[in-house]
């Protein structure tokens, strides 16, 4: 047997094993404890709130505390107002360690948890490329891309969770592709909608929002352009979405209540209707100028003087963009347009 029938025996398994090794020499000095994971930055995120909120549910767990509001985190708090931190799926694996070792072996853990992210973010993304006519090892590279990519290396240091929503969007992606080209419903989607969900808010609308788009960005390339059309290739997904949350409710719907009264992101004199207008609201066009001078260059508009964008960048992911994202996007379409029937 030759190294390419190898390879296309065992291509999850090298794909396993690579993402591992090369997660070995990116994580090396945190693997082996001659760092933790930990960086101080502007806020101190990751002592006073991610690391805190982490032995937080193990010392709860260990002392049989099953109550949702916790006095020993500052004067106090809801436990949902962490529901980002604590009920991270990746998370289990600190809550293991802490167990087992007690909670001073979870900074240790860290890195742990974050390399179980990114081998599963490369597997997900594979798994997404399936669903196209591509070579094993085009799959295979663009599995280790996007393994090793910015969404999952960069600021995973001050908030691991965003790393998670690098795995959840493969994820969804994949099985709405699979699920598009099969048209059947897959229960397995509504799943993980459910698990994002329950994850977290604030990324169940972020990644739903890119599912929405994709899905009719593919109904223009493959779909039927009708009314009749576009209820048959929306109607699963929509489906599959509300499903998916109404499991979820159970932690969803509290948590958008915590949110939407106490989110230190919005004013506390606020009414509801003016809550609402505020968080629908569009971009002023100090922040449309910031965005499109961002995709040229991050201080085109220089930060020390006359800022007038966001003030919390992170909160904008738009904001995340280059120059090459809007070539690109309009590229797929022109081809699109080009290779199928639009």
């Amino acid at each position: 047997m030759n190294l390419k029938n190898i390879f296309y025996k065992y291509e999850k398994t090298i794909l396993f094993c690579a993402i591992l090794i090369c997660s070995g020499i990116v994580f090396h000095d945190f693997i082996f404890g001659d760092n933790l994971f930990l960086y101080n930055d502007v806020n101190d995120d990751t002592y006073q709130s991610y690391l805190a909120a982490y032995q937080m549910v193990v010392n709860a767990v260990k002392n049989g505390n099953e109550s949702w509001y916790n006095m020993t985190m500052g004067f106090g708090s809801n436990m949902l107002s962490f529901q980002m931190v604590i009920l991270d799926p990746f998370a289990i694996i600190l809550y293991i360690c802490g167990m087992i070792w007690g909670i001073y072996a979870i900074p240790y853990a860290l890195v742990y948890a974050q390399i179980a992210r990114i081998v599963c973010a490369g597997l997900a993304f594979r798994y997404f490329l399936t669903a196209f006519p591509l070579s094993r090892f085009s799959r295979f590279m663009g599995a280790m891309i996007y393994a090793f990519s910015a969404f999952l290396l960069s600021d995973i240091a001050q908030h691991y969770p965003f790393a998670t929503a690098a795995v959840g969007i493969a994820l969804l992606l994949g099985l709405l592709e699979h699920a598009f080209q099969k048209r059947k419903l897959y229960i397995l989607f509504s799943l993980v909608v459910a698990v994002m969900g329950i994850w977290s808010l604030y990324f169940s609308y972020m990644t739903l929002l890119i599912c929405g788009i994709y899905t009719l960005v593919r109904w223009l390339q493959i779909g039927e352009l009708t009314i009749k059309g576009a209820y048959r290739f929306f109607g699963f997904p929509v489906i599959s979405v509300i499903f998916g949350l109404m499991i979820a409710s159970v932690i969803l719907v509290p948590e958008a209540l915590i949110m939407m009264t106490t989110s230190d992101r919005l004013s506390d004199t606020l009414s509801w209707r003016d809550r609402i207008n505020e968080m629908s609201s569009f971009l002023s066009i100090s922040q449309m100028k910031e965005s499109v001078t961002r995709l040229i260059s991050n201080n085109l508009l220089g930060s020390a003087n006359g800022w007038t964008g966001v003030s919390s960048s992170f909160n904008a992911p738009h904001l995340f963009c280059s120059i090459l994202f809007p070539v690109a996007f309009f590229h797929y379409i022109i081809e699109s347009i080009k290779n199928y029937k639009i």
